[in-house]
């Protein structure tokens, strides 16, 4: 923290404590917490299938953090699959065995009369509810392919080496402020999506961070086990919304909204119950593995672009409504939103140390999948220095100069193509 970035002091109405205070980042006092959380939306409610998840993700984050806070070297080893795997290959063996039923079905040999029709036909509607789909670039996710853009290719592939893990074959970008890596299609071939908003908001370290986290998981998501993980919790939690429809759901037994309604809704909940508890059961074995995952991946970003910047960016996902505010006031005085975007300076260690505060005041998740976003920082801090190379705050690797300008052309490009779009959903 200099001088600069908070220039004033002023006294905490809540304590009376004297605490900085500046043009850029919010005021708060580090004595009793007043207005950490300035800027923040609350947490949203969850329904009770998120809310569930979220419990099996949150306790087993909590053992293994605590696990390694007391000794950093077990982050180096991975927790056994083998109860998880089992439990995935009896999903399998229960969509092969809807196949078989309906197969049987169809040719007559099941003792069920007139009803083996329907019987097959159920069947073969559930195989295709339930069947594995590849996952795929989303319709607000453009692909940008190596001879559009060849430099960002290159700055990807030179982190994806510093990571020591498979290179992204497909790179796209989307307006969400977000950047998120997978595998696409059924042979699961390792694809990276940056959002605009979020890269124009960030340094060039804490874009380093980002991009070596996103790509450091992509041994695991390769991995059959992994994959046959994956399967099998996509099969157990599409059967779980089936029978457990929620807002948004494509395929679902929906009850009509009539007298009996409510009654028949009920009774399909209680059906879906079992189907809940073995999804959850598969979750819960598969947390620690998947925590483990999140946790070695902020390692290597650490390792890759620096403790400090990894921190950083880390921090920032924490306040992605309130990075938006300055693009929505450019707008509305008919400005340059990516400039507004670009002009934002590095959060001193002040505000990130504000934003770890207000991620556990309201219980951050960068989603389901992850850890909470402050204990996840402070596992962070408790590896540096241990046998995982993180002693060092210097970067492993440093994009050059001239690679930085050709990406930062190429990149505002992107943005000029996508900004009637971007100033859309600003002013939505």
């Amino acid at each position: 923290m200099t001088d600069s970035d908070y220039p004033r002091r002023t006294t905490c109405p809540r304590c009376g404590a004297q605490v900085p205070e500046g043009p850029h980042w919010a005021t708060w006092c580090d004595q009793c917490d007043w207005n950490v959380v300035a800027g923040h939306a609350g947490a949203a409610r969850l329904r009770f299938l998120d809310r569930a998840k979220r419990r099996v993700v949150d306790r087993a984050a909590g053992r293994l953090s605590r696990s390694i806070e007391s000794d950093p070297s077990r982050l180096e080893h991975r927790p056994s699959r083998a109860f998880e795997l089992g439990l995935s290959l009896v999903a399998l063996g229960g969509y092969a065995g809807v196949g078989v039923v309906g197969a049987l079905a169809a040719l007559g040999r099941l003792p069920v009369g007139f009803w083996r029709w329907p019987l097959a036909v159920f069947c073969a509607l559930l195989l295709w509810a339930l069947h594995p789909r590849g996952p795929r670039l989303g319709p607000d996710e453009h692909e940008v392919s190596r001879e559009e853009c060849p430099a960002l290719h290159e700055a990807v592939g030179l982190v994806a080496t510093a990571v020591q893990a498979p290179k992204p074959e497909r790179i796209a970008v989307t307006l969400e402020p977000r950047v998120d890596a997978r595998p696409l299609g059924l042979a699961g071939r390792p694809a990276l999506v940056i959002g605009l908003p979020l890269w124009a908001a960030s340094g060039w370290a804490a874009r380093t961070a980002l991009l070596a986290h996103e790509i450091a998981h992509q041994d695991d998501r390769q991995s059959a086990v992994g994959q046959v993980v994956a399967t099998a919790r996509h099969l157990a939690w599409e059967a779980v919304h089936v029978m457990w429809p929620v807002p948004g759901d494509v395929v679902s037994l929906r009850p009509s909204n009539r007298p009996l309604g409510g009654l028949a809704r009920a009774v399909q909940r209680g059906f879906a119950l079992p189907l809940v508890g073995f999804a959850l059961l598969l979750d819960l074995a598969g947390a620690p593995v998947r925590m483990v995952a999140e946790y070695r991946a902020d390692a290597a970003a650490a390792r890759v672009a620096g403790t400090g910047a990894a921190v950083a960016a880390l921090a920032s996902l924490t306040a992605v409504d309130p990075l938006l505010v300055p693009a929505r006031s450019a707008v509305r005085r008919d400005e340059d939103p990516w400039a507004a975007l670009e002009a934002l300076p590095p959060p001193p260690g002040r505000e990130v140390e504000r934003l770890t505060r207000a991620s556990r005041a309201l219980g951050h998740h960068t989603d389901s999948e992850h850890p909470p976003t402050w204990m996840r920082i402070r596992v962070l801090g408790a590896v540096r220095g241990a046998a995982l190379g993180m002693a060092q705050e210097e970067a492993r690797v440093t994009i050059p100069p001239d690679l930085r300008e050709r990406v930062n052309a190429a990149m505002a490009a992107l943005q000029r193509r996508f900004d009637a779009d971007f100033r859309a959903r600003l002013t939505a």
